[in-house]
């Protein structure tokens, strides 16, 4: 499966279904996550970021809006998802 420029081998996964696909309809209020893995006993939703922050077709604009948009993830992180709740420790050590 791919994302961006990354592929992805989710073989030993029960199911595995890509949701953000263009086309598919978002429910209201919600986004997607882009893939969703079946196991016997969990499920588990990936989000995935490309760590390379290339911005597609070179154009100097979107390269620095790229590099901006990584440069400002890890604090979107600690502010907007629920990362401070869950490793709260890390949120503390990272944010200062």
């Amino acid at each position: 499966m791919r994302e961006g420029e990354l592929d992805f081998n989710f073989s030993t996964a029960k199911n595995a279904e890509k949701l953000d696909e263009e086309g598919r309809k978002l429910p209201q209020g919600m986004k997607f996550v882009d893939f969703v893995l079946e196991e016997e006993e969990q499920s588990i939703m990936l989000e995935i970021k490309d760590p390379s922050c290339k911005a597609r077709g070179g154009d100097p604009k979107a390269v620095l809006a790229k590099q901006r948009e990584c440069d400002e993830f890890p604090k979107k992180l600690m502010t907007e998802t629920n990362w401070p709740k869950i490793f709260p420790q890390y949120a503390l050590t990272r944010s200062s």
